[in-house]
């Protein structure tokens, strides 16, 4: 086991260069801690949590996506019932070693995001990755939130000796040139807090002074510098004015989804989904929600958010009361929490991953209430890791459906669409593609069906789509009226008015009469290269 701890260690490198390599590798861990399953108070809720995301999964928006995060859920279970009880020779060689992982992995990843800036001309990596910037954040500084506090409170680290005082001041220098405000905020806040729980102020270490004292200049010279300085309309990168700042948009999203869905949620990790379809305006949406307990109750319902949420408190008041307690060890935690209801720090597997075996660490073994065989637990994980190696995502599917199509396949690329529709009915690229596909075929009505169910998921987004769907109407109706069905035509005519009365409403006219009706459909064609819709007047749509 000792030469496999290096690996899973740095996870935070190998997930930023390959997610699902990363994925495998944390479900194997519990395979190598393999003993009987013992629960005590603080496991209860999280095996709970666990036994809730099984009953919930066939309710989900995308089972490929909530199966792969129920799995993901199911390591860190695992990982933090079995390191709590593993003997004590071994977690005292892991609580000495994870300090030095941690640091080292701040430093790779700092290289690499250097190279990256040095030769902007190498191919930009994927967006989950904690180094090179992305969408105007750099993730790099939620891992330096974890590092700089194992320097900061001294907590040994193997190795460097008394050199790691000297990584201090330069990862302190890197945390703040990834600007990453929402970070030092809660990096600020954990160390507040810490020095609120010593309750001595006098034993918070010099450095942490003057942290806190950069931190606040450092954000209050930022933000007049985004608000004031800045004369770009929506600027790009670190530096975004309040006014640009759309979490309180996700944070509204979340909520929205919850209450469309309080008992059984949404599914795990199919926030992307809700959050197209209940966006006010176009692109103002998001893969995460940048706040992990709404993640948890969009996902979950409220069962799974109350769950989740007795585990933290149980798991942090025996931490607390607990001694000896490294300072430091609160702190990082504290800061990683907190950031977590900021951004999406635990999306990725390695931020969770430490977060989970650092507090697994630090939690003494209770009075057991509960013994279980650990045979169907390792079925269920040896099932998730199949899972996570073989089960193809939607994406790849419709890659394969598209290249089964060009070579004439046509029924073979069919079956790949509707197997990407079971695993993952919630993502609307499938639904364009059986609109495609349904209309080469001359199929209008199934046409319809599945291009009004991409709107519906995305309304906001959907101006190319909406227009599509309304000329099919007047196509279909065109069609029939040359045929002399004249009844039929003016249906369709009067279904593309009930379902888009947008469009008619800028016509400024009745439906025609068959003198004219030849006229209407070509205006009516015309007018929708240069007709625009509001945000408001989409969502009045009712499709």
């Amino acid at each position: 086991m000792r030469y496999i701890w290096p690996v899973i260690f740095l996870l935070p490198v190998i997930e930023s260069v390959d997610r699902q390599l990363g994925l495998v590798i944390l479900l194997t861990v519990p395979l190598f801690l393999i003993r009987k399953i013992t629960f005590d108070k603080i496991d209860i809720p999280f095996f709970l949590f666990i036994v809730w995301l099984l009953i919930i999964l066939p309710f989900s928006q995308s089972y490929y996506f909530s199966l792969l995060e129920t799995g993901r859920y199911f390591a860190y279970f695992l990982i933090f019932v079995l390191v709590r009880r593993l003997p004590e020779e071994e977690k005292g060689s892991l609580q000495r070693k994870w300090p030095f992982y941690l640091i080292l992995n701040s430093l790779i990843l700092i290289v690499l995001w250097g190279v990256f800036m040095l030769i902007p001309s190498l191919p930009q990596p994927s967006g989950m990755n904690l180094f090179y910037p992305s969408f105007g954040h750099n993730r790099l500084a939620a891992l330096l939130i974890l590092a700089l506090p194992v320097l900061i409170y001294k907590i040994p680290v193997p190795f460097l000796g008394e050199y790691a005082s000297f990584l201090l001041p330069f990862l302190t220098i890197m945390l703040f040139l990834t600007a990453g405000r929402g970070a030092i905020i809660s990096l600020l806040l954990g160390l507040a807090l810490t020095v609120i729980w010593q309750r001595r102020k006098d034993q918070i270490d010099r450095f942490a002074k003057v942290f806190i004292l950069l931190g606040i200049a450092f954000l209050f010279s930022s933000h007049f510098y985004s608000q004031y300085l800045v004369s770009f309309r929506k600027p790009e990168g670190f530096y975004k004015p309040l006014n640009f700042e759309q979490r309180f948009e996700f944070y509204r999203q979340g909520l929205a989804s919850f209450s469309a869905s309080p008992l059984l949620g949404n599914g795990m990790d199919t926030f992307r989904y809700l959050s197209q379809k209940l966006q006010s305006f176009p692109l103002s949406w998001s893969w995460y929600n940048h706040n992990h307990f709404l993640d948890i109750a969009s996902g979950t319902g409220l069962t799974g958010l109350i769950l989740f949420l007795i585990w933290l408190l149980f798991s942090f008041r025996e931490l607390i009361k607990s001694r000896p307690v490294k300072a430091g060890i609160v702190c990082l935690l504290a800061a990683s929490l907190i950031h977590s209801q900021m951004d999406y720090d635990w999306q990725y597997l390695s931020l969770l991953f430490y977060f989970i075996l650092i507090l697994a660490l630090n939690l003494a073994k209770q009075k057991p209430v509960l013994s279980l065989s650990s045979k169907p637990f390792m079925s269920l994980l040896a099932f998730f890791i199949l899972a996570a190696l073989f089960l193809p995502s939607s994406e790849k599917l419709l890659k394969e459906a598209d290249k089964l199509s060009e070579t004439g396949k046509i029924e073979e690329a069919y079956a790949k669409l509707n197997q990407a529709l079971f695993w993952d009915k919630g993502n609307r690229s499938i639904y364009l593609k059986l609109a495609d596909w349904y209309i080469k075929k001359s199929d209008f009505e199934r046409a319809h069906f599945y291009l009004q169910e991409a709107i519906r998921k995305n309304p906001q987004d959907s101006h190319k789509e909406i227009r599509e769907d309304y000329s099919l109407y007047l196509k279909q109706a065109g069609m029939s009226f040359s045929q002399g069905e004249r009844q039929k035509a003016y249906g369709y005519l009067k279904a593309a008015l009930d379902k888009y009365p947008l469009y008619h409403r800028h016509l400024e006219r009745d439906i025609p009469s068959d003198v004219d009706f030849y006229e209407y459909l070509e205006k009516a064609e015309a007018n929708t290269a240069i007709i625009t819709f509001s945000p408001a007047e989409i969502t009045s749509l009712k499709l």
